[in-house]
């Protein structure tokens, strides 16, 4: 069974304390802009140097950009001018999110794609996925069948179809047979 929806791309979540940071005088806007600063590696300017220009990026020093913990050892401006450290106002939490986000008809998805088991069918397998998803996701998810599952369901609901249209169209002739047989039985 194979998912294309893995939850290994790992991530870094700055959370700040707000009501904390503006007691302290700052913004966070203040400091958004710092940690922007310090590991982004923004353009700032350009200037000229025995003839060649060079960029002026905004960055830290590597060895001072290597864990996460590195953010919370900067510093930031308060509005009184104070230097205040970031671990005072901010707090890190790891997580691990997917590197890509599927969409299928506009809302994000998921591929669960698996191969028969010996003696199984393709109705087998939609049976089981069903009975999964039924028991698994409640009603604010969607499923839907792609490849040779959605050919399979396809042609079912085709067969059932075309099975009951030929019972339909032969009732009348039954009908008409069967009230024949039985006016030469009341005669």
């Amino acid at each position: 069974m194979d998912v294309n929806l893995k939850f290994n791309k790992p991530e870094v979540d700055i959370l700040i304390d707000r009501i904390r940071a503006r007691e302290l005088g700052l913004t966070v806007s203040d400091i958004a802009s710092v940690v922007q600063s310090a590991f982004s590696g923004r353009r700032l300017a350009y200037f000229i140097m025995n003839g060649r220009q060079y960029q002026v990026i905004s960055q830290v020093g590597l060895p001072d950009r290597q864990t996460p913990t590195d953010i919370t050892k900067l510093f930031v401006r308060n509005n009184l001018g104070n230097a205040i450290a970031l671990s005072e106002v901010v707090t890190l939490s790891t997580n691990a999110n997917p590197p890509s986000l599927f969409h299928y008809n506009r809302y994000k998805s998921a591929t669960i794609s698996a191969s028969l088991a010996e003696g199984k069918t393709v109705g087998d397998g939609v049976k089981a996925m069903q009975a999964i998803s039924d028991k698994l996701l409640d009603d604010s998810f969607q499923t839907s069948l792609s490849g040779p599952s959605r050919d399979y369901a396809e042609s079912s609901s085709n067969i059932s179809f075309a099975f009951c249209a030929g019972v339909t169209d032969d009732l009348p002739d039954s009908a008409h047979s069967l009230k024949a047989f039985a006016t030469r039985l009341s005669l």
